[in-house]
């Protein structure tokens, strides 16, 4: 294994639970927000035959499709989240993560409750005025809309105290075979390359479906094509090795081309510009 690597994950620990197991009863769980993260963690606990208690929202029409997943009731007011819950899931934007924390202190009631938020760039340090506290993220793009399984899904897991870690790593792994104690510092890093292989790599998608578009051709006839380079990838061939196409041969004629296909489309033809130019410095390093 590169000495990079592998000095990255000895901050690392993965763990496989199995539902329950080794559980003396099952936490009562409250989770703060009812969107596309919330959504999902309440589908999948309640799958794994732990189901949340409680969800807080602040505008309760937009909660109601949680109800069935739930063991309790939603609510809209701060002041009817259970004060004796286990644990208190922040799944809200980054943005108002340190308000709606401030505002749970002045809730909960139980000393050994453990307060964490599910962002993948925000500090766990943000809820410090609680006694317990941390984050919990699982590292997935998700939608309210589209039911993911978390079993394969990373969880990272971090918090403020040797117990609390191991408390979460046992929740997280109810859901998830890949439970990971992960520090603040090392969870941020990893979040930038998840931009990278998620909303980048769709952007490109999006590039190519809107010329699809423009020009009346079957996107789907993509798909073959953008499977088997994921999959190599995923299959554990240097995303460097699997490139191919015209900018790393440095076929010139073929890129003008192209180039010239995109019409009008200057921030296309920029784009395309740009991107083949560093395949080829990228090929050139390489040689």
């Amino acid at each position: 294994m590169d000495q990079r690597i592998q000095a990255s994950f000895v901050f690392c620990q993965e763990v496989i639970f199995y539902p329950c197991k080794g559980m003396s009863h099952l936490k009562k769980i409250v989770i703060i927000g009812a969107g596309n993260m919330a959504t999902q963690l309440c589908i999948n606990y309640h799958r794994a035959g732990h189901p949340f208690y409680q969800v807080y929202n602040r505008t309760i029409q937009n909660a109601l499709h949680l109800k069935s997943y739930l063991t309790g009731e939603i609510t809209d007011h701060i002041d009817q989240i259970d004060p004796y819950a286990d644990i208190y899931l922040i799944a809200v934007k980054d943005t108002i993560i340190s308000s709606i924390a401030q505002l749970l202190h002045s809730v909960i009631e139980n000393q050994d409750a453990i307060v964490v938020h599910c962002s993948g760039s925000m500090p766990s340090t943000l809820l410090s005025d609680h006694g317990h506290y941390g984050s919990f993220y699982p590292l997935q793009s998700v939608r309210k809309d589209r039911d993911i399984d978390f079993r394969n899904v990373p969880i990272l897991i971090c918090s403020n105290s040797v117990d609390t870690t191991e408390e979460l790593i046992e929740i997280a792994s109810i859901i998830s075979d890949h439970a990971y104690e992960t520090p603040d510092a090392l969870r941020s890093k990893l979040h930038m390359p998840a931009v990278w292989v998620n909303n980048f790599v769709n952007y490109m998608y999006h590039q190519a479906y809107q010329y699809c578009q423009s020009e009346n051709l079957p996107f789907e006839y993509l798909h073959a094509l953008m499977q088997e380079t994921t999959q190599r990838i995923i299959d554990g061939e240097p995303p460097r090795d699997v490139q191919t196409g015209p900018a790393i041969r440095n076929d010139k004629e073929t890129i003008k081309n192209h180039i010239a296909l995109l019409n009008e489309n200057q921030a296309s033809k920029n784009l395309y510009k740009y991107i083949s130019k560093n395949i080829s410095r990228d090929q050139d390093l390489k040689r």
